[in-house]
């Protein structure tokens, strides 16, 4: 499972980028250090965090593989770096 976070001046931005298995599929979210404290990347929640939004984002995907490919998108897009 990638994640993705972003550093602004020497500190961790707001939360990290992942990828989820949900009821649905799988889907891309912004989590925190918190249990459980994660919020689905919606079109509207990436208006409100003033992410930029990659071209055919969709908000559930079939597979993993997909997700984390939109994922490496919009992180790329952010300036947000994978961590392992």
């Amino acid at each position: 499972m990638s994640k993705y976070i972003k550093i602004v001046d020497g500190v961790q931005w707001k939360g990290s980028l992942e990828v989820h298995e949900t009821i649905s599929g799988f889907e891309c979210f912004l989590c925190s250090d918190e249990p459980f404290a994660r919020i689905a990347l919606t079109e509207e929640h990436l208006k409100d965090y003033e992410l930029g939004i990659s071209k055919n984002y969709h908000l559930i995907y079939k597979t993993r593989e997909a997700a984390e490919e939109m994922l490496a998108r919009i992180a790329k897009l952010n300036g947000f770096t994978k961590i392992d």
